[in-house]
């Protein structure tokens, strides 16, 4: 008997000491190293300068390939890589630029600051056009410019009701 409660005995010790080893395991994998919120050193800012004049940008179209390819020389030298696009993917990139200037042209009209500001003021809101006989014989023209003036004034208001209809009544046939 002494020797099966010596085995058992050892085979519970075995047991025990495997699942503590995976219990600690466990607790000491999961737990994550302590990072310091606060940066040391430096960080190099990005100046964006525009190209000087000497750099021409240019894409130019093969049909062969039918692809775009984008360069930049300085007199006939190139001095990057050129990029090569699908015809999809150069017309993404127009739209793209086409919007980004857009946007920057309503941007400075607004802020006022660059010259041409008071004309782009002007059509910072855009003109409606009516497709109607109708309304060009009343109004003399088929467009509509908002032109802003003053200001508005909304009054908002609610109008709630609740109606409690708790009667008890039983009907009987």
């Amino acid at each position: 008997m002494s020797t099966t409660k010596q085995t058992s005995y050892k085979l519970i010790k075995r047991h025990l000491f495997l699942f503590f080893v995976l219990v600690f395991s466990f607790n000491v994998w999961s737990q994550e190293p302590v990072q310091d919120s606060t940066e040391t050193g430096f960080q190099l800012g990005k100046i964006k300068l525009p190209n000087p004049n000497s750099i021409e940008s240019k894409y130019t179209y093969d049909p062969i390939t039918d692809r775009y390819i984008y360069t930049e020389k300085v007199g006939k030298f190139n001095i990057n890589y050129p990029i090569i696009l699908t015809p999809q993917e150069f017309q993404d990139l127009v739209a793209k630029e086409n919007l980004r200037s857009y946007y920057k042209q309503k941007i400075d009209a607004f802020d006022g600051k660059k010259e041409g500001a008071e004309d782009g003021q002007k059509n910072l809101l855009p003109s409606f056009y009516v497709k109607s006989d109708f309304f060009e014989t009343i109004f003399g023209g088929n467009t509509i410019d908002v032109i802003p003036q003053g200001s508005v004034e909304m009054d908002l208001g609610v109008l709630f009701s609740k109606q409690d209809n708790n009667d008890n009544r039983t009907i009987q046939i």
